[in-house]
């Protein structure tokens, strides 16, 4: 039961995603790259701070627009995630898109939330700037969805700046 609970909120995210009747698609259909920073732990007993950097290819068409990604992140204790996923975004606005995303990866280094073996799904917002770079905010929440001996999960928030090539 508590693996289903886990899966539950990303399926659902990933199914409001593929069946949307939102028609206003992503502008930015190219690859992106970005450096942020993250809080995790906004609401444990304890945060740290993390940087990262993500690389979003270009967008598929053939499969529901998603775009695949690329992430690491490393904390101010030295720990790493390593992940790969997807990103969905749609257009809201003129200058604003917002999306989610998913990704599994490596956690190295810590047992602090029950496994290496974790994922990692996100709300995101994007400002552009002009048409080749937007600010982006994020709020996510990862977790090892019950394959670990505790699952504790951590949100986060994150900021970061991104550029389309």
């Amino acid at each position: 039961m508590k693996i289903f609970k886990s899966f539950l909120v990303p399926a659902s995210f990933v199914a409001l995603g593929l069946t949307s009747s939102i028609s206003m698609a992503d502008t930015v259909t190219g690859q992106t790259a970005s450096i942020g920073v993250s809080n995790w732990g906004i609401f444990d007993s304890t945060t740290t701070e993390a940087f990262f950097v993500q690389y979003d290819y270009h967008t598929l068409p053939t499969i529901y627009n998603v775009k695949p990604t690329f992430m690491f992140m490393s904390d101010v204790d030295g720990n790493q995630y390593y992940a790969v996923g997807a990103n969905r975004y749609w257009q809201v606005m003129p200058n604003v898109t917002a999306g989610f995303g998913f990704s599994a990866g490596y956690l190295k280094h810590t047992e602090a939330l029950g496994d290496n073996i974790e994922f990692y799904s996100r709300f995101i917002a994007r400002y552009h700037v002009n048409a080749e770079q937007a600010v982006k905010f994020e709020f996510g929440h990862i977790s090892n969805a019950g394959f670990g001996d505790i699952n504790p999960g951590s949100e986060n928030v994150a900021l970061s700046y991104e550029w389309s090539f």
